[in-house]
């Protein structure tokens, strides 16, 4: 087969319509829901006419509860999800627009806090963590100005082929990287304690985010965060995932896209010759939040701050010294 990378963007339309009709259609009607509305979402992006047809007139009738990304079907051995991975990995990379920059810088700023408040070594978890590419901005900034005590980040995904995106991503950062064939509160412990050479470490399991409750124990996490992560999970998932991480980090931070007219209109900009990044951003901005929903936040004891045309950052601090 012809490397999907090198195919025509009409190609790869024609390649994900083949793809999705070959999905069996059983009794779960959101399921089936997911599949037509991606079906319907591809047709349209064959030409920009229809696009925009669909984009005015079929784009906000559709159920954000119920549809799902292409990402989501796991098509092709994960070579869709690879493929997304990648071109948003080389988005974020960029300075203009930034895109993760307001995560990114808050990040950092927590993180030199926690540095003056303690000597030991500092743990962050990224969960739902793709390519790490914040882990990688934040890292080269820790090498211009070092912390006194080394810093762990530990990414986890559900996804391998995240987790390869990932490793391909850190390559340059040599053996501080590792992927991690268990994680446990034994596992966090060890990491801890331990004195490494390396300033920054970067560590990857591949596992469910939503068993995080597993992984460490309260309040042994300095920070968890996650972005572009939360509209994947149910409603009943949010509120419990919300629940564990605040339990078991000192802060938890979330960065995600808030439900608007900029992001699909945005897409257009930046992927409209990327169907595969187009309807990544298009279909998990109908799963977004509202405005209303983040200032609903406020009163579950979240911080939140909204950035135009980037997002919205919401953030807990325990009560607790960690």
């Amino acid at each position: 087969m012809q490397e999907i990378k090198k195919l025509s963007r009409q190609q790869i339309i024609d390649l994900v319509l083949a793809d999705l009709n070959t999905l069996s259609k059983g009794e779960d009607a959101d399921y089936n829901y997911a599949i037509e509305q991606n079906i319907a979402f591809f047709r349209a992006a064959r030409s920009f006419p229809n696009y925009l047809y669909w984009l005015l007139t079929k784009y906000s009738k559709v159920n954000g509860r119920r549809i799902l990304e292409l990402s989501d079907f796991h098509l092709r051995g994960g070579k869709w999800e690879r493929m997304l991975l990648g071109q948003l990995l080389a988005l974020e990379r960029k300075n203009i627009p930034d895109l993760i920059g307001p995560l990114r810088k808050h990040l950092l700023k927590e993180i030199r806090t926690i540095a003056l408040q303690k000597k030991e070594p500092i743990v962050i978890m990224n969960m739902g963590c793709g390519g790490m590419e914040t882990e990688r901005r934040i890292a080269l900034e820790l090498v211009k100005k070092p912390l006194t005590q080394p810093i762990t980040f530990i990414g986890i995904d559900s996804s391998p082929a995240a987790i390869k995106v990932a490793q391909q991503n850190l390559q340059s950062f040599g053996n501080a990287f590792m992927c991690l064939e268990s994680l446990t509160p034994d596992v966090i412990r060890s990491i801890k304690k331990d004195q490494p050479d390396k300033p920054v470490q970067f560590k990857v399991f591949i596992g469910d985010a939503l068993n995080v409750h597993n992984y460490a124990e309260p309040q042994t996490i300095d920070i968890i965060f996650h972005s572009k992560f939360h509209h994947h999970l149910s409603e009943q998932g949010k509120k419990l995932f919300d629940d564990m991480i605040r339990k078991i980090a000192c802060c938890a931070i979330e960065f995600d896209d808030y439900r608007g007219a900029y992001l699909p209109i945005l897409s257009i900009f930046t992927g409209w010759n990327k169907p595969i990044l187009l309807n990544g951003a298009v279909i998990s901005s109908l799963r977004d939040p509202t405005k209303e929903d983040i200032n609903n936040y406020k009163k579950e004891g979240w911080v939140t701050k909204i950035y135009p045309l980037k997002g919205f950052l919401k953030i807990h601090h325990s009560s607790q010294t960690c």
